[in-house]
């Protein structure tokens, strides 16, 4: 059965609804009932609670008062032009007639707010406790004033409604270039709407890392050595430049090594301590590394003095040992 309902006189507004169902056979029949597209009703039979309209209330036989009742339902439908009511059942046999379709005027019920909004969607990396922007929403009932903000991300709250990291929270660009956050708009009669906001974190130019070297230790007496790679991360992906703060050494095409003609000796320093560092176009970060200097076993030298005394020494015994 379908019936336009403003054809029929009902004014647009909301509505309650509810039916008269008159059962002829005591069967399970179920009907389903559609009102302005909304479904009001799915799979509701006789037997559902309801007020009988005998005045004792019991069931009585074919065509009986016994058997028509009123079902009433909670749900509130809207009608405007063209508003469409529709009864759809399913039969077992049984005869189960709708003798009435009630509507009950109602105040319109308290609609969830829409429009969920932040006016400013990006923040930097790096930003402790950042401000994000102001959130907004509409309330359909005029009362945008009273909604109120919430979200479940811990790496957010929000301060007079405002969106914000909290205290000790950055984000970082290059893990999660967009962050999305649920965020909850709750009005003054408790209806809510949850929507995922979507936040851009901007990039900043940051330090490269501290520089490490692959090796660390360099043989005594070899001159211009080359002692390791040097190597560091930059978090943008630019191209860094190496430097050493010991003008004994330099660093050549990412290698660490002694200048050309310049040695160590293990018996004067056998750790030499330089400090490293890597460079962007705007910072640097610089790293002390400590180089081991091995010895290897040299040839051994004469004293000239201490030879020339000893030779006069014995030449005056009559014989020369020079052992």
């Amino acid at each position: 059965m379908t019936t336009d309902l403003t054809t029929g006189g009902v004014a647009s507004g909301w509505y309650t609804v509810a039916i008269d169902v008159f059962d002829e056979t005591d069967g399970s029949a179920s009907f389903n009932l559609t009102v302005g597209g909304v479904a009001v009703a799915s799979g509701a039979s006789f037997d559902d609670a309801g007020v009988f309209l005998n005045p004792d209330a019991s069931r009585g036989d074919a065509a009986q008062s016994g058997n028509l009742k009123r079902l009433s339902f909670e749900t509130p439908v809207f009608v405007d032009a063209g508003a469409i009511a529709q009864i759809t059942g399913q039969s077992d046999g049984e005869l189960l007639r709708i003798d009435r379709l009630l509507l009950t005027r109602v105040a319109a019920p308290n609609a969830a707010p829409g429009s969920v909004a932040l006016d400013t969607d990006t923040v930097a990396e790096n930003a402790d406790g950042a401000t994000i922007g102001a959130l907004s929403a509409a309330d359909p009932d005029g009362d945008d004033a009273a909604i109120v903000f919430t979200t479940g991300d811990a790496r957010f709250e929000i301060v007079d409604g405002s969106l914000k990291l909290r205290e000790g929270v950055t984000l970082d660009h290059e893990t999660e270039p967009t962050v999305s956050v649920a965020v909850t708009a709750t009005d003054a009669g408790g209806a809510s709407t949850t929507v995922s906001l979507s936040v851009t974190v901007t990039d900043v130019n940051e330090a490269p890392s501290a520089p490490t070297l692959d090796a660390a230790t360099v043989a005594e007496n070899a001159p211009g050595a080359i002692i390791g790679a040097v190597a560091a991360t930059d978090p943008e992906g630019e191209a860094l430049a190496y430097s050493v703060d010991d003008d004994r050494f330099e660093v050549v095409g990412g290698q660490l090594k002694l200048k050309d003609g310049v040695s160590l000796d293990h018996e004067t320093d056998e750790t030499v301590t330089v400090t490293l560092t890597a460079a962007d176009a705007e910072f640097e970060t610089s790293a002390a590394i400590a180089i081991a200097v091995t010895d290897v076993n040299e040839a051994p030298t004469l004293d000239r003095g201490t030879l020339a005394e000893t030779v006069t020494l014995a030449a005056a015994g009559g014989a020369i040992d020079l052992s």
